[in-house]
């Protein structure tokens, strides 16, 4: 697969802030089970890192480098309610789901 050209995009601290919470609101609080096609996408991923090391907020990197079991709970139930629509068995917990550090990212499994 061929490296995906970047592009250089300037943002104020407010708008790196704003588009961190409307990623985390569509990973970890968002009630739709739809969303769930996002939650483990690399590509989301690696740009909420980007806002994160962009971000001027000292803590960001010691609140996301942990785990967050509150998260962790709603990213099992919407797999969950995903997996029951789909026929499929349900996952016990985030530590024996194989792509769990994809869909938590970027808590900590």
């Amino acid at each position: 697969m061929s490296k995906i050209p970047e592009a250089e995009v300037v943002l104020s601290q407010g708008e790196i802030t704003a588009l961190k919470k409307a990623i985390y609101y569509l990973k970890f609080e968002c009630e739709e089970t739809e969303s769930v096609i996002f939650c483990g996408s690399p590509l989301i991923n690696s740009a909420f890192d980007k806002l994160v090391a962009s971000s001027d907020i000292e803590w960001d990197d010691d609140f996301y480098n942990r785990k967050n079991q509150s998260a962790e709970r709603h990213m099992l139930e919407k797999l969950n309610e995903k997996r029951r629509y789909e026929g499929r068995s349900e996952i016990e917990d985030m530590e024996s789901f194989e792509h769990a550090a994809t869909y938590m990212h970027p808590f900590k499994v």
